[in-house]
């Protein structure tokens, strides 16, 4: 018996191989763990508020509802469309949006970029008469084609939630 192959047979008597598996196991472990969490830390995360509200167009209030995206994650996302999402389904983008804080879509958030559409509450209103449909949420979609969604309501005039995607 050579000298590498007694040290091996001594390390296998004293229990060494189990601790080094324990370790082993442990070590592999907590470095999966940390992959998920930095995998879960840089993923793609926005924001999405509605609300319906006032504002002064030619001196009269006039209703709008502004969709906000805001980035909360670390990646940078291109929104590529606005819609509402309808009870029936479907869904409506306007034709006429008016731009509070970015310009016409496509639009690139960094991280902890904010980006504001604004639509007519009449159109949206008359959509839901003329379809005979409600406005069931309201929907950014990214260049991937991942969706973010939260659910919107007329009543109470101010909602707001958190859109996560909801498909690839």
């Amino acid at each position: 018996m050579n000298r590498w192959q007694a040290i091996w047979e001594a390390v296998i008597a004293s229990g060494l191989t189990d601790v080094l598996s324990v370790y082993a196991a442990l070590l592999s472990t907590a470095l999966v763990a940390l992959a998920i969490l930095r995998h879960r830390s840089e993923r793609l995360r926005i924001k999405v508020f509605a609300q319906s509200t006032l504002r002064l167009g030619d001196g009269l209030p006039v209703e709008i509802i502004l969709l906000t995206a805001v980035n909360i994650g670390k990646r940078p996302v291109t929104l590529r469309h606005a819609s509402f999402v309808l009870s029936d389904g479907g869904e409506f983008a306007s034709t006429a949006p008016s731009y509070v804080r970015g310009g016409p879509l496509p639009w690139k958030l960094e991280e902890g970029d904010m980006y504001d559409i604004s639509f007519d509450a009449d159109e949206v209103r008359n959509v839901e008469q003329e379809y005979n449909t409600k406005v069931v949420g309201v929907r950014f979609q990214d260049a991937a084609g991942r969706k973010f969604e939260t659910p919107f309501r007329t009543q109470p005039k101010v909602h707001i939630s958190e859109g996560r995607p909801t498909g690839e």
